[in-house]
């Protein structure tokens, strides 16, 4: 288990001490120049998100849930189609095909996965300045985002992470009136948590061409829910990304 500065895990230690089942978005962060890129942004694709569900049995060890994986990214991705779409943008389901060489897979893969590195860097970045909101939100991927934004032909693109934990039933029996502690990497923070299930989401809308973080959102004031209940992962999805800007109207 990865260890991280107590600082960075205080917004959400204090979400899960506050709030419990409030569908709330936590920190919403945005480019400084946003408004005026955002005339521009008229398409944007929706990649396949990282999604990572884990079981914490009754020995304490991480049991990886990998049949939850799917139909979580399917069912995210169509949210976020169905609610850009709703804001006024063209909106894109990236998704890996056969219309895909085996070497372009594994070269689109490769880059995506890099990109979700390199967003939990600059996160990881940002949490170690402390109060966050004191410093103009100016956080870049690079160039490593242009591959992915030529081959969906869009504006800007959208990574999501997933990262949900759940007792099991034995574990939750044990300890129920215990706290659990967590390292949460997606959101930068040790966690705990006094509750049998957490999910924690990060979301942000990245530049295709300068690969600038244009806009980011976390749901550390609600993350006390199990990952695996589609209908309040969509909820929390949706009211994360209509805190994004609607589209501007072409002049």
């Amino acid at each position: 288990m990865k260890n991280v500065s107590p600082r960075s895990g205080w917004l959400i230690g204090l979400a899960l001490v506050s709030c419990s089942g409030c569908a709330t978005v936590g920190v919403v962060s945005k480019h400084p120049d946003l408004p005026q890129r955002r005339a521009h942004l008229r398409t944007i694709a929706i990649l396949p998100p990282k999604v990572e569900a884990y079981q914490l049995t009754f020995k304490g060890d991480r049991q990886l849930l990998d049949d939850l994986t799917y139909p979580i990214a399917q069912s995210s991705m169509e949210e976020l189609h169905a609610t850009l779409a709703a804001q006024g943008y063209a909106t894109k389901m990236f998704t890996f095909s056969d219309e895909h060489s085996r070497e372009e897979q594994a070269e689109l893969k490769r880059q995506l996965s890099t990109l979700h590195t390199l967003l939990n860097s600059r996160l990881e970045e940002r949490a170690k300045r402390w109060f966050p909101g004191f410093h103009p939100f100016t956080y870049s991927l690079g160039s490593d985002v242009n591959l992915l934004a030529d081959r969906t032909q869009s504006d800007a693109v959208v990574l999501l992470q997933c990262l949900g934990m759940k007792k099991s039933r034995g574990e939750f029996t044990k300890d129920l009136a215990q706290s659990m502690l967590i390292s949460l990497a997606t959101l930068g923070g040790v966690v705990i948590v006094p509750y049998g299930s957490v999910t924690a989401v990060q979301l942000a809308v990245v530049d295709g061409n300068t690969g600038d973080i244009l806009w980011h959102a976390d749901n550390s004031a609600d993350v006390a829910f199990d990952i695996a209940d589609e209908k309040r992962l969509r909820k929390t999805l949706r009211k994360m990304i209509l805190k994004f800007p609607k589209n501007a109207p072409a002049h």
